[in-house]
């Protein structure tokens, strides 16, 4: 069976097809090959499996059957995602069983897509072009993700650098001419002028710690300055806890004469977004939450161009969630649970 090696109109793609029907491997292979992907295919799960571990090969996307001899589609999902030293692969699952429990459990897998047998091409091509989309989106998330990180990082082997091999360095030895004079080995005129001269330089870092830090408390300002709560504002709060969402509802009515829109759902908060002719001007939003969490959230916010300020309004104190939620261009602050009227007073302009 030979492989199509036309790939230009899809950045050649690399997708493995799994069947071990001959006839439904060659159709899913023709049809792909026309549409421009680079395709290989396997007989089985084992074949398929060693082909994905092979280092020399990297897959874009496996469509896979599910009901195949000794290597099942499931099986062969996991197996393929299940090694820490692999990279990621999304994987359509095709079956001729739509039974729901069955369909839930690909996706339970880790399957990205679902198609029943039989399907037309137009629905198997759309498949593979919202999934690579998808991950594309994601990929770039990720990169973007990956420069902020490494533009903190920099900043902070700045400021180590300059703190402790600058500075120390220049007060170690003020310290030693110190020392020096204490036992008459220099004469006080001599360690005036050192001293002098170390001083200059001290100066110098400090200045060069402080502009770092300045640079830092700029991009927090202009974050900060995106969020303008008066009384006219539209507010969103979105927590799975009905609770929390009753009190913070009472600190914004009391505090500031506020009315709240809330939700527990985040699902019902995305459907009001994309329906609302005034969407909100500042969103609190809790992080975990079941189906979909804060960090999703924010993701989908993303990826629909919904560039709304966001208050990061959560019980979690752990550094890493607190560093990925400031990674996101519209998420203004990170605050604790609950909210408190200090806190107000920091974020409303009356």
């Amino acid at each position: 069976m030979s492989e199509s090696t036309s790939g230009y109109l899809n950045d050649f793609h690399q997708i493995l097809v799994v069947d071990d029907d001959d006839l439904v491997l060659q159709s899913i292979t023709d049809v792909l090959g026309d549409a421009g992907y680079l395709v290989h295919t396997a007989k089985n799960g084992t074949e398929a499996l060693n082909k994905i571990n092979d280092p020399k090969t990297h897959y874009d996307l496996v469509i896979s059957d599910i009901a195949m001899p000794n290597l099942s589609g499931f099986d062969l999902l996991k197996k393929a995602n299940s090694s820490p030293n692999r990279y990621y692969i999304p994987f359509i699952l095709l079956s001729a069983n739509n039974n729901k429990e069955f369909v839930k459990k690909g996706f339970k897998n880790g399957a990205v897509e679902f198609l029943d047998k039989p399907f037309n091409n137009a629905e198997l091509l759309k498949s593979i072009d919202d999934v690579l989309i998808n991950e594309q989106a994601t990929n770039n998330r990720n990169v973007a993700r990956i420069k902020k990180l490494n533009g903190l990082q920099d900043t902070i082997q700045k400021l180590n650098h300059l703190n402790s091999h600058k500075l120390r360095h220049s007060n170690s030895k003020v310290l030693h001419i110190i020392e020096m004079v204490k036992h008459d080995q220099l004469d006080i005129e001599k360690a005036f002028d050192l001293i002098g001269e170390m001083g200059i330089e001290i100066d110098q870092y400090s200045k060069k710690i402080q502009k770092i830090m300045d640079d830092r408390l700029e991009k927090l300002k202009q974050k900060l300055s995106l969020i303008k709560i008066d009384r006219k504002s539209i507010l969103w709060f979105i927590d799975d806890d009905e609770l929390t969402n009753i009190l913070h509802s009472r600190i914004m009515e009391l505090l500031l004469n506020i009315h709240i829109h809330t939700f527990l759902d985040p699902k019902e908060a995305v459907e009001q977004l994309e329906q609302s002719n005034r969407p909100p001007d500042v969103i609190f939003l809790d992080l975990n939450m079941p189906g979909i969490s804060g960090f999703d959230f924010l993701d989908i916010m993303k990826e629909k161009n919904f560039n709304i300020p966001v208050v990061i309004l959560s019980s979690s104190i752990q550094k890493s969630d607190i560093d990925r939620s400031l990674l996101y261009d519209n998420v203004v602050t990170y605050l604790n649970k609950p909210l408190n009227k200090k806190t107000l007073t920091l974020l409303t302009n009356e």
